[in-house]
């Protein structure tokens, strides 16, 4: 966690010897957002355009100065889990994708999850993302080079860029339930794997400081939450440690509100005195 980030990613270098592994892990890094950068390509930094992991790092790391001196602020980048990932491999040998499934996914038998880095692969049961067409579906999608006939029905969204570190996960509601059950069981690496994932920044820098958790509370109980979206998905996942309970919501409408139905979904739970 101390680890020069430079000792992995040499092209770091140039922004001295502040910025540690741990700063991309709590997000304290002061490394721009890939698509707060331009593309060499001119391209919009959209899922339907291709580019690669690699292609974003290059474009985020462009910049000769950080955003501000690691340690000292929060600010969520995208780019600093994709230089974990990287540096998962460096240190592995493996490229990430296979270091999952080795390390996580087969371990808890997650036999339907994967992390997506060919988007030419042809994964059985997958769910592509349709949303509403729509006026705004539509002008957000001219607004990014693409043009879609008005009219009824739903319009295809395809994740065409096998990026990945801030998303890139393909999972259903099952496998979601096993690495939820890891969280109590300790069947990963034990209790040790779990208390390395909730261990918090304690920078007083948000709720979201731990290791890519969000630690909050509802109804007067901690929780432990994410919620994420990319072109053709919106998703959240809700832990009520001490009830041992948790709630997943997965959309293949990016405009799907994931979170919002699940709150709501648990303030009818709540109401009946479940939790």
């Amino acid at each position: 966690m101390e680890d020069r980030v430079a000792r992995y990613v040499p092209e770091t270098g140039k922004y001295g010897s502040a910025l540690r592994v741990k700063d991309l892990v709590y997000m304290t890094s002061g490394l721009h957002e890939y698509f707060e950068t331009p593309r060499k390509s001119g391209d919009p930094w959209f899922s339907a355009y291709y580019f690669t992991r690699n292609e974003a790092i290059a474009s985020a790391l462009a910049p000769d100065r950080l955003l501000f001196k690691p340690g000292t602020r929060y600010d969520y980048s995208n780019t600093n889990f994709m230089l974990l990932t990287r540096i998962v491999e460096r240190i592995s040998g493996q490229p990430f994708a296979e270091f999952m499934q080795d390390r996580i996914f087969k371990p808890l038998e997650m036999n339907e999850t994967e992390v997506n880095d060919d988007s030419t692969a042809v994964i059985p049961n997958r769910a592509f993302g349709y949303a509403p067409r729509d006026k705004r579906t539509i002008e957000q999608l001219r607004s990014v080079g693409i043009f879609a006939r008005p009219g009824p029905g739903w319009i295809l969204l395809a994740r065409n860029s096998p990026h990945f570190g801030g998303s890139g996960v393909f999972s259903n509601l099952i496998d979601l339930a096993k690495w939820d059950a890891n969280w109590y069981t300790g069947r990963l690496d034990g209790q040790a794997f779990t208390d390395i994932m909730n261990r918090r920044l304690g920078f007083g820098f948000g709720t979201m400081d731990g290791m890519g958790l969000g630690f909050h509370s509802r109804y007067g109980q901690p929780t432990i939450n994410y919620s994420g979206a990319d072109l053709d998905a919106s998703t959240f996942m809700e832990r009520f440690p001490k009830e041992r309970f948790t709630i997943v919501c997965l959309s293949n409408d990016p405009l799907g509100d994931a979170e919002g139905k699940a709150v709501e979904v648990l303030a009818i739970l709540h109401q009946a005195g479940r939790i």
